[in-house]
């Protein structure tokens, strides 16, 4: 079978900063993620593809952009992006499912920052 459902990626359509307080940016973007190991299909790597158009023609998001991501252990993310402007990189680190601590550079500055989460 050549179409499967399991093998077409993620597609989103979206608003950046809805509100237009920068530059509201309307973009698609396409993830697929690629399984690196049979035996281990959530240690793998996820592409994502976008294009996305600002309304003042600049801008993050404004154009072609992308990403990757990468789970080098369960409870850990490394994520490099382009988004059209600058080149970003986080590693995030999950300790519980409930709470993850970030550290990244984003647009050049340094950044960190722990979030909590629950289900109801």
């Amino acid at each position: 079978t050549i179409f499967r459902l399991d093998n077409m990626p993620q597609v989103a359509i979206g608003v950046w900063d809805a509100s237009d307080r920068i530059n509201r940016t309307y973009y698609i973007v396409a993830s697929k993620t690629l399984a690196l190991s049979k035996n281990q299909p959530a240690m793998g790597l996820k592409l994502h593809a976008g294009l996305g158009s600002g309304e003042t023609g600049e801008g993050p998001l404004h154009g072609l952009f992308g990403g990757i991501e990468f789970a080098p252990f369960s409870s850990a993310l490394v994520q490099v992006e382009y988004d059209a402007e600058n080149v970003n990189a986080a590693f995030r680190f999950s300790p519980t499912s409930w709470l993850s601590a970030d550290v990244a550079s984003i647009d050049g500055d340094f950044g960190w920052g722990l979030s909590a989460q629950s289900t109801f």
